[in-house]
């Protein structure tokens, strides 16, 4: 008996533990990710879409606007790091607007789209909340090379990408990235 309870009480915290060390560098690990079709290096440019936002409003790449750069952020709703991201990033998207178009990636739209409103309405976000599964965006997820969440790049009018690829919802990350991008 007492070595059932050392047992559970050893596994609870390495649980814990494992929880905490995920969240303590802000980002969230998940799967790698199988490529189901045949990608291209990088993105159509311009944006040439229309898709469904948040809300089942038909919203067109045009929507981003003529901008010198794209901070895309992929998240999804039950990552912690992503959702703490949110304000800072509605607070950039309000900063650097005229010159930088901004584009949510949302993984888990089809069973969150509720939750993820909830979210980026709570952070006041201006920026457009799209579906990254969608096959326009498959190239763009696939160049985004996603092993942790959030993941975020920033990209030129012509689709290449510049820097490196943000980790995490850094706020500081996110501006010192933007920033360098709009002075290259």
């Amino acid at each position: 008996m007492k070595f059932t309870k050392k047992l559970l009480a050893a596994l609870m915290i390495l649980a814990f533990a494992a929880v905490f060390a995920a969240c303590a560098d802000e980002t969230a690990a998940i799967p790698e990710l199988e490529p189901e079709a045949e990608y291209s290096d990088s993105p159509t440019f311009p944006f040439s879409f229309t898709v469904e936002d948040l809300h089942g409003n038909p919203v067109t790449g045009a929507s981003l606007g003529d901008r010198d750069i794209f901070f895309i952020y992929y998240w999804t709703t039950w990552c912690p790091a992503c959702v703490n991201g949110m304000p800072g990033l509605a607070e950039l998207a309000e900063e650097f607007g005229d010159r930088v178009g901004f584009l949510s990636l949302l993984g888990d739209f089809d069973t969150a789209r509720d939750t993820a409103i909830d979210i980026t309405e709570g952070a006041n976000a201006p920026f457009i909340t799209v579906d990254a599964q969608h096959p326009y965006f498959a190239d763009l997820v696939q160049l985004m090379q996603i092993r942790f969440l959030p993941t975020s790049i920033i990209i030129d009018a012509e689709g290449n990408i510049i820097g490196e690829h943000i980790v995490g919802s850094s706020t500081d990350a996110f501006r010192t990235a933007i920033e360098d991008a709009l002075n290259r």
